[in-house]
C-alpha cells in the first residue's frame, strides 16, 4: 500500500512537470507565430509563404529554443492542440501548425506603433546569468506580458536589462507602479519605455555638451599659447576696414592673401567692420602682390575696402590691444567652461589650427517593425535557426 502511493505521488509529478513543458512549448510556437516576431522573421516568413500558411513541425524544431524543449513532433502537436489563444492550428495529420488565417497581421502604421509605445516597458537590474525563461516568468508573475527582450552586447552577454511589451497600457502602467520590485535577491527599476529613451536622449546631450566644452577649452588653451608666441614685428600687421558683406569670414582672408603670404592670425568677428591680420613678414609686400593678382582692385567679397599697413608705434598700440583683448575672451571661455559643465554647449570656439576638426556624432537607435529598438551595443532577443552663438562674445581669431 505505501509503495502505490509512492507510486501514485510519482505519476502526479510526472503530469506537472509535462503540463509545464506543455506551457512552454505552446508559448514558444505562440511567439513564433505572434505579432511582434513574424514580420520580423525573414526566415519563417518565407516557410509561412509557401503552402497556405502551413509549417511542418520538423521545420520547426529547426528553432533553438523550441528544440532545446522537445524534438518530439507527435509531443508538439499535443501540445499544440491544447492552445487555448485561438491563434494557431494543427493539421489533420499533426505534422504542420500555422496561424490562423483569420487573426491578420496588424497593419505597422502610426496607431499601432503607438500602440506598442504605450504598452512597452523598460527594466533593469537582473543578474547577468539570468535566462530568458526566468526573466519571462518573473514578468508573467506581474502581468500579461506579449514579448519579452532581453538587452545584450556584442558579445551576445546579457546586459541586465530588457524590453517588454504588456497586453495593454494599463497593465505596463500597474506594472512600473508596483513598489519594491525584485528579481531573487536583486532590486529591479522599472520605467516605461519612452521614459527611459527620453532619460537616454538627456544624457547623450549632456555627454556631447561636457565633450564640446572640454574641446572648448583645449582649443582656447592651444589657441592663447599660439598667439603669446607671436612677437611685435615691424612689416606684419594690416588692418582692414569698410562696409563688409555681413557673411564675410577669416576664411574669405585666407582664400585673398593665402597664395602670397604666411598668415599666422586673424583678429576678425563676422559682422564686424574691420579686422587685422597678423602676417609672418612683409605684409606690405603681401598687399601688393594680392592688390597685383586682383588687377589693382583689392575687395573683399566684392566689397570695397581700406586696407592700412600699420607701423611703428601705432602698429606697437594696437599690438598690445590685440593681446589685451585676446586674454579677457581666452579668461571668459575659461571661466564660462568652469561653471557651465553639462549646460547647453554652444557653437565650438573657432581656434586658429583647429579648423575642419571632426565633431562628435551621436549613435542612432534604430526601431523594428514592432517599435522594439534595435541597438549598435545590442539590440532585441532574436533567435537563429539551424538554417540560417560662439560660447561667449568674441572675436573670432585664428
Amino acid at each position: 500500500m505505501e509503495e502505490e502511493k509512492v507510486h501514485d505521488e510519482v505519476t502526479v509529478e510526472e503530469k506537472k512537470i509535462l503540463s509545464d513543458l506543455e506551457k512552454k512549448i505552446i508559448n514558444q510556437v505562440e511567439f513564433y507565430f505572434g505579432d511582434h516576431n513574424l514580420p520580423r522573421d525573414k526566415f519563417l516568413r518565407s516557410e509561412v509563404q509557401k503552402n497556405d500558411g502551413w509549417v511542418p513541425l520538423g521545420v520547426m524544431i529547426r528553432f533553438n529554443r523550441l528544440k532545446s524543449l522537445s524534438s518530439d513532433l507527435t509531443a508538439i502537436a499535443a501540445a499544440l492542440q491544447k492552445s487555448s489563444n485561438g491563434l494557431l492550428e494543427i493539421s489533420e495529420d499533426g505534422t504542420c501548425v500555422r496561424r490562423l488565417p483569420s487573426r491578420t497581421l496588424p497593419t505597422n502604421d502610426e496607431a499601432y506603433r503607438e500602440s506598442i509605445k504605450n504598452r512597452s516597458v523598460y527594466v533593469k537590474g537582473f543578474p547577468g546569468d539570468a535566462t530568458l525563461d526566468e526573466v519571462k516568468e518573473w514578468f508573467d508573475e506581474r502581468g500579461s506580458v506579449e514579448v519579452v527582450h532581453m538587452r545584450r552586447t556584442f558579445q551576445k552577454m546579457f546586459k541586465g536589462s530588457a524590453f517588454a511589451v504588456f497586453d495593454t497600457a494599463e497593465n505596463a502602467n500597474n506594472f512600473v507602479a508596483l513598489p519594491a520590485l525584485k528579481f531573487k535577491d536583486a532590486d529591479i527599476i522599472a520605467s516605461k519605455k519612452e521614459q527611459y529613451f527620453a532619460k537616454k536622449k538627456e544624457q547623450r546631450r549632456q555627454w556631447r555638451a561636457e565633450e564640446r566644452l572640454k574641446q572648448e577649452a583645449e582649443s582656447a588653451k592651444n589657441d592663447e599659447n599660439d598667439f603669446l608666441k607671436l612677437q611685435f614685428q615691424e612689416n606684419c600687421l594690416l588692418k582692414f576696414s569698410g562696409e563688409l558683406d555681413a557673411e564675410t569670414t577669416r576664411e574669405d582672408l585666407h582664400d585673398l592673401f593665402g597664395e602670397h603670404g604666411d598668415i599666422q592670425w586673424i583678429s576678425f568677428t563676422r559682422g564686424a567692420i574691420e579686422g587685422f591680420i597678423r602676417f609672418a613678414s612683409g605684409a606690405k609686400e603681401v598687399l601688393k602682390a594680392a592688390t597685383e593678382a586682383n588687377d589693382g582692385e583689392l575687395k573683399l567679397k566684392g566689397c570695397t575696402v581700406v586696407w592700412e599697413l600699420l607701423e611703428g608705434e601705432n602698429a606697437q598700440n594696437m599690438w598690445q590691444k590685440l593681446i589685451t583683448e585676446q586674454q579677457d575672451m581666452w579668461n571668459k571661455v575659461r571661466s564660462w567652461t568652469r561653471g557651465r559643465r553639462g549646460g547647453k554647449g554652444g557653437k565650438k570656439f573657432e581656434g586658429g589650427r583647429k579648423r575642419n576638426q571632426n565633431q562628435f556624432k551621436g549613435k542612432k537607435t534604430k526601431y523594428g517593425d514592432d517599435g522594439v529598438a534595435v541597438h549598435e551595443d545590442g539590440g532585441a532577443e532574436e533567435e537563429s535557426t539551424d538554417a540560417d552663438v560662439p560660447l561667449v562674445k568674441r572675436q573670432k581669431v585664428e
